[in-house]
């Protein structure tokens, strides 16, 4: 049997990783996923008991919005709550000792949250929004059939169109955000998700300060800067879809890594 990967020994250990992840956050990420008809079943008794007795249903805008609210909860959280207590000592002893190498319990933790919480999540999402969909006409087209492009269309004069009708770009957000938050949740002992944002909001404003310097010692005036970026402009649909892999392949790469050399210094 390897050392370093076996099929059998990986197969038990995402087993094991998958019975954590419903313990930890089963729950939750059951409610977060039937957050459209929890939200439909208060809308309709808020219009049911208002003065004006309106029986309107939520419109795709509303529901397009309030999409944002569990998914940044699911992001935030759910890496915290399902490997946060690898720094504590005697959680952390216990994964140390589970017999599977470093790297397959990495692609374990790869799949669970990269994959497994996504897909789950969006499936339970959209699934509920469509029932709600279906039991109710005047709410309109379920957000499983909502096309970003269409919009982008319109704002960009046909020009830029994203791969997946904007799913592609959905997923890659919610990678790199649940990236974020992983490695913050295994180099954190206490108070991970608070700290995890504090340090996003520095380099956000470190970055900033650093482009805004740079911008201005590169190019002399906004002419220059426009003659430099006409190139940008003659395949924007390329470009864009380009820029967006590349930003995947480079920030999510990263933080992979990241996390890998933090579970090799794991120790307890």
């Amino acid at each position: 049997m390897s050392n370093v990967f076996d099929f059998n020994r990986f197969g038990k250990y995402l087993g094991y990783d998958l019975r954590n992840l419903w313990s930890r956050f089963g729950i939750n990420l059951l409610v977060l996923g039937l957050f459209p008809l929890i939200y439909y079943i208060f809308w309709l008794l808020f219009s049911t008991f208002a003065p004006t007795n309106d029986m309107s249903a939520p419109s795709l805008t509303f529901r397009a919005i309030a999409f944002w609210i569990p998914l940044i909860a699911l992001l935030v959280a759910c890496p915290a709550k399902v490997y946060g207590s690898l720094t504590e000592r005697h959680s952390g002893s216990e994964w140390l000792l589970v017999p599977a190498s470093r790297l397959e319990k990495f692609l374990s933790m790869m799949l669970v949250c990269l994959v497994v919480v996504p897909i789950s999540y969006l499936l339970i999402y959209t699934l509920s929004d469509g029932l709600i969909c279906l039991l109710d006409p005047a709410c309109g087209e379920p957000l499983l059939r909502f096309d970003l492009n269409t919009y982008l269309i319109e704002g960009s004069d046909g020009v830029v169109s994203l791969v997946g009708r904007g799913f592609w770009l959905l997923w890659s957000s919610m990678v790199q955000t649940i990236l974020i938050f992983l490695l913050g949740a295994l180099c954190f002992r206490k108070g991970k998700v608070a700290k995890t944002v504090l340090v996003l909001m520095g380099l956000g404003i470190l970055t900033s300060l650093l482009g805004t310097v740079l911008v201005g010692m590169r190019f002399a005036d906004s002419e220059e800067i426009l003659q430099r970026m006409q190139w940008c402009l003659e395949n924007p649909d390329f470009l864009v879809n380009l820029f967006l892999n590349l930003r995947l392949l480079i920030v999510g790469g990263g933080l992979a890594l990241a996390i890998w050399f933090r579970l090799k210094s794991l120790k307890h």
